[in-house]
């Protein structure tokens, strides 16, 4: 068994204001248990700047400090306002410098440094980076949209990819997103009243040449019932440029008394299912003509036991 213990101190407000005091994590350790006995697995310990003359710094984490088999690896975090040419305002700058813990160590240096950017007036993310340590810069429209997302700025490698949205105030509109990503490509998604994606259309330059690369070729379907459950979608895959030697990639879903998906049929025919009972608190899934895997959860929804048969 799995155990967490936490522990809090507590924090000033900003000063000048009515706020009342907060608690802010400070330790996080998690703990093997067996029987009496309490086995450390993992311990964070977190400092928050405690600093209530200053708004921007004032509770904002200082550092992170994360121990993992008697090794510690830190995170110290840093922020400040700037002119933002790009965002074309003042924007939230946050440094975090990692540290490992074999850094320094007979002249290693295991020290990385992030920086990322938000806005000071919506707080939507404005520089971040991915799983691939690549940065992405990202604007915005009035609603909060985004509008462009900007991969490797300021770099020889730089793509962007812009957005476009259609509202309606009238019937016969058609609600719908265009995307155009950094070959020039545009894909356009339709919405319903509901806001459901009910048709994706997409460029074809690679079947087409002249006037024809710039017309929209259909790439999905999706058709839902009263209850608003998506019950059919097709894929279109398209092996040439003549529309009729389209392929159709048709998938049905099915669905249980509770409204939760327990089958999908696959465009090959074979049926997949997945039956959840909240009852007996059991997930079996299996494919037609194939064995069964039933997974017992707990009140945590964490499995017990899986069996297969």
């Amino acid at each position: 068994m799995l155990r967490t213990r936490n522990r809090y101190d507590l924090m000033p407000p900003v000063q000048g204001t009515a706020e009342d005091a907060w608690l802010v994590l400070t330790e996080e350790t998690l703990l093997q248990v067996e029987g009496d006995q309490e086995y450390a697995l993992q311990h964070s310990a977190y400092l928050t700047f405690n600093q209530p003359r200053d708004p921007l710094q004032h509770g904002r984490r200082e550092q992170q400090a994360i121990t993992l088999n008697g090794r510690t690896t830190t995170t110290d975090y840093a922020y400040r306002k700037l002119p933002s040419a790009f965002a074309g305002e003042t924007v939230l700058q946050t440094t975090e410098i990692l540290k490992g813990f074999d850094h320094g160590v007979d002249g290693t240096d295991t020290k990385k440094t992030v920086t990322l950017e938000h806005s000071l007036l919506h707080g939507e993310p404005l520089l971040t980076r991915d799983d691939s340590d690549v940065e992405i810069r990202y604007t915005y429209d009035a609603l909060l949209r985004v509008t462009c997302e900007t991969v490797a700025p300021d770099t020889d490698y730089v793509a962007s990819r812009t957005y476009r949205y259609v509202l309606t105030n009238a019937d016969g509109q058609q609600a719908c997103q265009e995307a155009t990503d950094v070959k020039g490509v545009r894909t356009l998604t339709l919405f319903d009243g509901l806001n459901r994606v009910i048709k994706e259309q997409r460029q074809d330059p690679d079947h087409r040449t002249g006037a024809l690369a710039q017309a929209f070729r259909d790439t999905y379907y999706a058709t839902y019932d009263a209850l608003g459950q998506r019950v059919e979608d097709i894929e279109l895959d398209w092996r040439s440029a003549d529309e009729e030697d389209d392929l159709q990639l048709r998938s049905q879903y099915r669905y249980d008394d509770w409204g939760e998906q327990r089958s999908v049929v696959r465009p090959d025919g074979v049926e997949e299912h997945e039956v959840s009972d909240p009852i007996t608190q059991t997930t079996t899934t299996w494919i037609e003509g194939m064995g069964k895997t039933v997974t017992h959860n707990n009140l945590f929804d964490k499995p017990d036991n899986v069996k297969r048969y």
